[in-house]
């Protein structure tokens, strides 16, 4: 390798200072298959149970700052790529990274609830880099301390149409916004104490860290404004200095033409040139720099320096008003922004920055579930996921025909089934609804009432409900028998007069039931005869009770179990409250005469299904929904479903929530039940039955992320690398060319970053005539402003690429090693090699 390190001496000065080695091309005839847009996946071996990078990335041993940071790049491409094949065994907690979770684990956050239900305020201790102390020196080296704080506001969690005014109809999760923040009412704040009162205008051109942001404090602050400026591109420049400064996808040329004076200077942005003073901003074309300093020396030589801060944002803050942004008399309000100070800029203890809706045209006023919020001053983030992942269940109401109704859904024992439920024999004719099967067998749901064949009852002892058909039945007989069928389970359960002449047993989960015959009937009861199940309700896979309602009588005196509680039924009158204590559904009971009270739900007199949710877990509340049929006679001539019922109060769901489709509504409840109402034809109901009360997912933070994975999913998981993924050139092959570790070059694939001047491996390939010779160290090829990515393929050992990253300058190399990590490169880039030019905002990516 003396040869090549005799070229290295020889190359111009430009080089050797750079370190950096004129790019290669690749002979055509030893190009591979390799395809540069599919990078870096082709660096590694896939397998059934996930990936593993199997490459070097190899930096020359004297390699420029410029090489190494671009292998560190390429490196973490290669880390990514490394990841174990899992699959979920059940939804799990969602995982937050970047910001603080909203909830606890004893206080959640339901829908209707407020965003600050179980933490109002965070500290460091939330958030211990975004919230971190600080501390600033005024100019006569006084410090003040300064302790940061977010405050969280009480907004809504809702289920509406975002925004119906611009077109947006279809009903999302959301927190509810305002548009006119205030120290009492805002989304978040962010609040700033001093240990002591802070007169900024003797700290001009100091920095003040806020939320993770930094900002330099302004000459133009007074007795009532603050005026920072953020520290975006901020550089310090010599005197007769140039230097390229680079904000976001923009690059700006900056000179010090010269110092004034130890406060003013010239310095030249992008060409244009003008006289500054320290702690002020300029326009330069549309560009806001921020002079924060400049430094005038007389020894050892006259000269100086420059501290700018390119494309920085200049802020107003004013007690009381919205902040406001731009250059100086030129500023705009920056909206949904309030500002409180304590006392005054110059004697500043508190500040406070109240952040609510704002920025667009109509006010966007909601966070939509799945998305980030982000303040428009600090970048206090946000993010609303939504509700947690839980299991669910779907319960279906639907027409069978035009003459019953079914619902279908899962019970507790895990069985499926369909009940068809309301029946009118004649629905061209008004009335005629009962409550009964598709053939008009009625369905029994008063305890101890008399069945015939093909009608239904329930039990219901011990919580073990059941819907039981009577399918077989024999009468006035000695030996007197009743075949009952479970609708969901399908099995049988028989029974005769063994108790008595019209009495019989049967046991049915552990429960005894009474059997009583009569002519052509039967009829079962519970041993407890001093109450009455009236309504009586299945339960579903998840939880929730369904009970079937019509009008019915019963006794006055009765003491009866409603599915929502005990109600000892006494009347007089005419539609009397028969609810029970706490219950949210309401009855009602009127008199008939002879000690009868007729009962029925207060909402309707239909035949209806009742869906009772489970208790909340913020009161001992019971929800319901009431779904019922009536028939119109006069039009359609069907039976037609209603719009649902809801016992909630308005504070506690959203119901009839409208959408895109005129005859489709959405409602959604604390518990997080979601009804789906469709109105077309006859109409239908399908409601989404949680397994858990859904709670919300909100943070804040910097970056705050949710991740959820759901059940049976088959996912990759992050795979940390057990084996160092960088070599240096030497530690592969000698100057001599010699390989030195063979099982580099036979297992792994190569990365080789910087060409054959500083990167042994890359001379290498030149010396087997894998490179031409055209593009060596020194030779014709290379020009400045061009850089290469070159596959070569068995570069080393048969099936192993040598990817070499090189540019003719250090920057040339940089863009080189940032096109590839930034995924600047098509995916459908089929070339093995290219050229590239430009810059990374704006590269130009070409085969050779």
């Amino acid at each position: 390798m003396i040869q090549n390190k005799k070229l290295v001496k020889m190359q111009p000065k430009k080089l050797v200072a750079t370190g950096l080695a004129t790019v290669m091309l690749l002979v055509a005839s030893v190009l591979g298959a390799v395809q540069l847009g599919q990078y870096p996946s082709f660096l590694g071996e896939a397998t059934a149970t996930g990936f593993t990078p199997k490459a070097y990335i190899v930096v020359g041993r004297g390699a420029a700052p410029h090489d190494v940071v671009g292998a560190i790049d390429l490196g973490a491409d290669l880390q990514q790529l490394s990841y174990v094949t899992k699959t979920a065994a059940g939804a799990g907690p969602a995982q937050l990274t970047g910001g603080v979770s909203l909830d606890t684990a004893d206080t959640k956050i339901y829908l209707t609830d407020v965003t600050n239900k179980a933490k109002s305020i965070l500290t460091a201790t939330d958030l211990p880099t975004f919230l971190k102390s600080g501390s600033v020196e005024d100019t006569a080296g006084t410090k003040y301390e300064y302790s940061q704080y977010l405050k969280i506001g009480g907004k809504t969690i809702q289920y509406a149409q975002p925004d119906v005014a611009s077109g947006i109809k279809d009903p999302a999760y959301l927190i509810k916004l305002g548009t006119s923040p205030s120290a009492d009412a805002y989304l978040v704040q962010g609040w700033v104490s001093f240990t002591k009162p802070f007169n900024a205008s003797n700290a001009v051109g100091k920095e003040l860290v806020l939320f993770g942001k930094s900002f330099t404090i302004s000459a133009e602050t007074d007795g009532t404004n603050l005026v920072l400026f953020g520290t975006t591109g901020k550089e310090t420049i010599q005197a007769g200095e140039t230097k390229t400064i680079t904000v976001g996808t923009t690059t700006y040329t900056v000179q010090v033409v010269g110092i004034i004076d130890p406060s003013s200077a010239v310095i030249s942005v992008n060409g244009i040139q003008k006289e500054v003073r320290e702690g002020n901003t300029y326009d330069f074309a549309g560009t806001s720099v921020y002079v924060s300093d400049v430094f005038y020396y007389k020894v050892p030589t006259e000269t100086g320096s420059v501290t700018v801060s390119i494309g920085a944002d200049r802020y107003v803050f004013t007690n009381g008003y919205a902040i406001k942004r731009g250059p100086a008399g030129n500023e705009e309000e920056v909206k949904g922004t309030s500002v409180s100070l304590a006392a005054s800029p110059q004697a500043l203890s508190d500040l406070k920055v109240s952040f609510d809706a704002y920025t667009a045209s109509p006010a966007v006023d909601y966070i939509k579930a799945g998305t980030v919020w982000t303040d428009p001053v600090f970048g206090i983030k946000v993010a609303y996921n939504g509700p947690a992942t839980t299991d669910s269940e779907e319960i279906t109401i639907t027409p069978g025909a035009t003459n019953y109704y079914t619902i279908a859904f899962t019970d507790k024992y895990g069985k499926s089934g369909t009940v068809s439920w309301a029946y009118d024999a004649d629905p061209a004719s008004a009335g005629g609804e009962t409550l009964a099967d598709s053939a008009g067998n009625a369905i029994h749901v008063v305890e101890g009432e008399d069945a015939a064949v093909n009608e239904y009852v329930f039990v219901s002892a011990g919580n073990f409900p059941h819907m039981l058909k009577v399918i077989s039945l024999e009468t006035g007989v000695a030996t007197q028998k009743v075949t009952f069928k479970d609708v969901f389970s399908g099995t049988e359960y028989k029974a005769t007069n063994s108790t008595g002449p019209t009495t019989g047993m049967l046991v049915i989960d552990g429960q005894q039931y009474t059997v009583t015959f009569g002519t052509n009937k039967v009829s079962i009861k519970d041993s407890d005869d001093s109450k009455t199940y009236v309504y009586p309700a299945l339960e579903t896979k998840y939880g929730a009770k369904i009970a079937f309602t019509k009008p019915v009588n019963i006794p006055n005196g009765t003491t009866v179990i409603f599915p929502t509680g005990e109600k000892t039924i006494t009347c007089t009158g005419t539609d009397e409250d028969a609810t029970p204590s706490g219950s949210r559904v309401k009855y009602n009971m009127t008199s008939i005469g002879s000690g009868v009270c007729t009962v029925e739900l207060a909402s309707t007199d239909y035949p209806a299904v009742l869906v009772v949710e489970e208790q909340i877990k913020d009161a001992p509340v019971r929800d319901a929904m009431i779904f019922y049929v009536s028939d119109d006679a006069a039009n359609d001539k069907r039976l037609e479903l209603a719009s649902p019922v809801f016992t909630h109060a308005s504070d506690n769901a959203y119901t009839s929530v409208g959408t895109a489709s005129t005859t489709v509504s959405h409602s959604v409840t604390e518990w997080g039940t979601k009804v789906v109402y469709d109105s077309t034809a006859a109409g239908t109901a399908t409601i989404t039955y949680p397994d858990t009360q859904v709670y919300h997912l909100v943070a804040v933070g910097e970056n705050p992320q949710f991740t959820t994975t759901a059940a049976g999913v088959t996912y990759n998981e992050a795979a940390p690398l057990l084996q160092s993924i960088a070599k240096l050139d030497t530690e592969i092959m000698d100057y001599q060319g010699n390989i030195v570790d063979t099982a580099a070059v036979s297992n792994y694939h190569l990365v080789l970053v910087g060409g054959p001047c500083v990167n042994v491996l890359a001379w290498k390939l030149v010396q087997d005539g894998k490179l031409s010779s055209n593009y060596a160290c020194g030779g014709p090829a290379w020009t400045p402003g061009t850089a290469y990515v070159i596959a070569v393929d068995n570069a080393f050992a048969t099936g192993k690429i040598a990817l070499l990253v090189a540019g003719t300058t250090a920057a040339d190399t940089k863009l080189a090693t940032d096109v590839l990590s930034q995924g600047k490169i098509p995916a459908t880039y089929t070339g093995s090699s290219a050229k590239i030019t430009g810059t990374i905002a704006s590269p130009t990516i070409t085969p050779v």
